[in-house]
């Protein structure tokens, strides 16, 4: 009998041991994997010297991971994944009528193929399906390519494009898909997207620096670095502070007084900041949360108001140093006729560009 045990359940994978030798020695658990997620089954294949593990995410799909060094280090394996759906096939639960998923909700079954079917790994999955794949040493990069092309086929995207960091190394770069429908110009590592509000981290990150600095507080009120700061409540005015501006519960209601900047118009920042005061709020100060912009771009002007830069300072001190590519700072920045292509980063290269 082995002298250990790998246990799948809803709250993860637990490794179960007993000192080997002592046969009515306690079973303990020994190590735990994949915490608060929802392992369907696990497979050690000791010809091999590997564990399985698949872990189901419902409609979110499935993961499957291998160790090779009973547990201690995991990594992830390609999915089982459906064939193209049949035209004319619309599959549906039989009392509530939704449709169901054409893919993978759940491995329910793992198997290794015997001596005659050495590298092979069967999985039985949830809806129906049996799938076989014949090299059970799968790379990362393979498991990468099929998460990114499941996820822009489901969501209908026409191109992705993809980098992951560790250890502060970038060990995948590639892009997915095209630039646009009905366009064969595929989507590279160079090719320029909109980041929208992911700017809101580059503002957050120099008022940040600003606060290791002491040069300003995160409860500083808003008035004392911008005096002609203006809400619709006089005590909104003079109690918000760096902290409200980033953290969406002003009582602006959603997403308010953003058709003053977008689609694009020609009030400069200053103006639109003092046309703040005119909106009425939606709820009370610091009791709700509502998404906004227009703080944000309140927060930018913190910056160059203390320090005489703007936040592109970032720029010089840090994004230089972490190797970025080119970009620009507005849509209205690339070279004429060349939006979001290689060619635009080209032409980047040769003119010089705005940095973020």
């Amino acid at each position: 009998m082995s002298d250990r045990l790998y246990v799948a359940t809803r709250k993860g994978v637990f490794t179960i041991e007993r000192r080997k030798g002592r046969p009515r020695a306690r079973w303990a658990i020994t190590r735990a994997d994949f915490l608060a997620d929802n392992a369907s089954v696990v497979l050690p294949d000791r010809r091999e010297g590997a564990v399985y593990v698949a872990l189901g995410h419902g409609h979110f799909g499935v993961k499957l991971h291998r160790s090779r060094n009973r547990g201690r280090q995991w990594e992830p394996c390609a999915t089982p994944a459906y064939p193209p759906k049949p035209e004319g096939i619309e599959d549906r639960e039989p009392n509530s009528g939704k449709p169901i998923p054409w893919s993978t909700e759940l491995v329910w079954a793992l198997e290794a193929g015997h001596d005659t079917e050495p590298g092979t790994l069967w999985c039985g999955t949830l809806p129906g399906g049996l799938f076989r794949s014949q090299d059970r040493a799968v790379t990362a990069q393979d498991y990468v390519d099929q998460v990114v092309e499941r996820a822009r086929k489901e969501f209908d995207v026409p191109g992705i494009a993809v980098a992951i960091v560790k250890d502060g190394k970038v060990v995948h770069a590639k892009g997915y898909g095209v630039r646009k429908i009905g366009q064969p110009a595929p989507v590279t590592t160079e090719t320029l997207f909109r980041i929208a509000s992911n700017t809101k981290a580059f503002t957050s990150a120099a008022l940040a620096i600003l606060v290791d600095e002491k040069r300003i507080a995160w409860d500083d009120p808003v008035v004392q670095h911008l005096p002609a700061f203006q809400m619709y409540d006089p005590y909104v005015t003079r109690e918000m502070t760096i902290r409200d501006l980033l953290t969406h519960r002003s009582g602006l209601g959603l997403g308010a007084g953003d058709l003053m900047f977008f689609p694009p118009s020609d009030l400069p920042p200053a103006e639109i900041v003092r046309r703040l005061r005119f909106i009425k709020p939606a709820t009370s100060f610091r009791s709700a949360y509502a998404y906004d912009n227009l703080l944000y771009l309140v927060a930018g002007s913190i910056i160059p108001a203390v320090t005489g830069k703007n936040w592109r300072f970032l720029e010089g001190a840090y994004l230089r140093s972490a190797g970025n590519g080119p970009h620009v700072h507005r849509y209205h920045e690339l070279p004429r006729g060349e939006k979001f292509g290689d060619a635009a980063q080209q032409a980047l290269r040769q003119t010089g560009s705005a940095n973020i």
